[in-house]
């Protein structure tokens, strides 16, 4: 299959009655690139907090785990309420002087920086493993505000794509973009914990009374305001590389539904107007199980690192080195991949190579020596790193596909695009998902945090997930052919 990916043939199909004999909108150089590093903005801190909220909360602080989990989850599932309201949102949003979707990065912007940083600015608790409701409320409110604005920033970005690159190969292009972006963003959040640990003298003792307690309490605060400013510029430059000029016209033109007002009964519809399509549905499933074993992988391994390989200071530094590079190997193996043999199989191909990967951890229960116990743990966590690099490269083109299907069966204008309907039901799935990954690893590890046997239980439990995911979108066409526009749903 070539890289044009005769999946959705665009440039051979008429998007709607007003982009008739007009070249199709495409981003190229700086908007290119001004656009796609918007995505670097929202994850940065997305997986920052991610990363360490559970090893500082519970490790520093002195929250119980459980706690913790519960913010995390909640924050997760107003998360996947908010993403489709917002998306409907910006689908339906007026045209003002600054565009149609645009403005409304601009106004989660101060929410989502402010409500992040002061996240970290948290009480203390007494000793380890409180259950101190102060503690714990104020953690609440900043996560929710957290997710609540990343969901408005997040479904705004994505829900633009689909009106600002209309060819394949140019989205295709953008999210290879992204998919950098995306993996600088994860690599750096898985790594923060490991580098950081590096830097501590006793990294299993790390209370706030601790000499590397507070430590941590002078880095993570600070950390977290560079993150939160290289967010907000980046946002910024997301604004002014999308022009948003030709929804002017097409509203001067054209009788725009997007003015009208929707009853409740209406706005509940067009909410669920995605999930009419079956194969849409199924891999909205196929997402959530891959992403509640992304989010399992991404919480144990601190925990993996401490207490199973009990990696010492220095080792942490050795961990990182060695364990970078596989995240550019993975990108550079799946792109290839992707041009060879399509979207589809680049999916079941990595999900069941992770899910491999993951089955291999149960050697860790093995007694070895640490050299052999180290080269295991290179390959392993190594080859899972590289074999979830797809999830950050695929979901955008494959998304961008249902939304020009759906747009071409109901014959819309390109005004009425549901592209922000079909994006925030994605990330209400990938929400979910992950406050089920949280509330889960939150819940077995309320007691276990230092068992070995318990966490790497974890590892066969992600795989099984990644079975799942390969199973529900076995059926499910990621290829598309305009030819095929009758067909409501891309399943075989």
């Amino acid at each position: 299959m070539s890289f044009d990916f005769t999946y959705f043939v665009l440039d051979q199909v008429e998007v709607s009655k007003n982009t008739k004999e007009k070249p199709l909108r495409e981003l190229h150089g700086a908007r290119l690139y001004g656009y796609s590093a918007g995505i670097l903005g929202q994850i940065l801190p997305f997986s920052f907090c991610g990363a360490l909220i559970m090893i500082y909360f519970v490790y520093t602080i002195g929250l119980s785990p459980i706690l913790v989990s519960i913010g995390t989850s909640s924050g997760f599932i107003i998360n996947a309420i908010a993403c489709p309201l917002t998306g409907l949102i910006a689908d339906r949003k007026k045209v003002d002087r600054l565009g149609k979707r645009r403005s409304l990065l601009l106004l989660g912007l101060p929410a989502y920086v402010f409500s992040f940083i002061l996240l970290w600015y948290s009480p203390k608790a007494d000793a380890p493993g409180s259950k101190d409701f102060n503690i714990a409320i104020q953690m609440w409110m900043f996560l929710l505000i957290f997710y609540f604005s990343y969901a408005l920033i997040r479904s705004t970005y994505l829900s633009m794509l689909p009106e600002q690159s209309q060819t394949v190969h140019n989205r295709v292009q953008i999210s290879k973009i992204q998919g950098i972006f995306s993996i600088i963003a994860s690599v750096v959040a898985f790594l923060l914990p490991i580098v950081l640990l590096g830097t501590l003298e006793d990294p299993t003792a790390i209370f706030h009374t601790t000499p590397d307690g507070q430590r941590i309490l002078k880095i993570v605060p600070w950390m977290a305001i560079g993150f939160a400013f290289l967010s907000g510029v980046l946002t910024i430059v997301t604004f002014y590389s999308v022009d948003e000029k030709f929804h002017f016209e097409l509203e001067s033109n054209t009788q725009i539904a997007s003015t009208e007002y929707l009853t409740i009964q209406e706005t509940v519809l067009q909410l669920l107007s995605p999930f009419k399509d079956l194969g849409y549905r199924r891999y909205l499933l196929s997402s959530f199980f891959w992403n509640v074993s992304l989010q399992i992988i991404l919480k144990i391994m601190f925990f993996i690192f401490t207490y199973v390989l009990e990696l010492e200071s220095e080792d942490f530094f050795l961990a990182a080195l060695y364990l970078t590079p596989f995240a550019g190997i993975g990108f550079i193996l799946w792109s290839k991949t992707i041009k060879k043999q399509g979207l589809k199989k680049t999916y079941l191909i990595s999900s069941t190579a992770a899910a491999i990967f993951l089955i291999l951890g149960l050697l860790f229960l093995i007694p070895m020596v640490k050299i052999i116990r180290s080269a295991i743990a290179v390959f392993v966590l190594g080859g899972i790193i590289a074999s979830i690099v797809p999830g950050f490269i695929l979901p955008n083109p494959i998304i961008s596909n249902f939304v020009d299907k759906q747009q071409l069966y109901l014959k819309q204008n390109e005004n009425e695009n549901q592209s922000g309907a079909y994006f925030g039901s994605f990330l209400f799935a990938l929400s979910i998902a992950y406050a089920v990954g949280d509330f889960f690893t939150g819940l077995i590890f309320e007691g276990n945090t230092e068992n070995p046997q318990i966490i790497v239980v974890f590892l066969p439990l992600a795989s099984l997930m990644f079975i799942i995911a390969v199973l529900f979108v076995k059926k499910v066409k990621f290829e598309y052919s305009s030819n095929n526009s009758s067909n409501n749903s891309l399943v075989d």
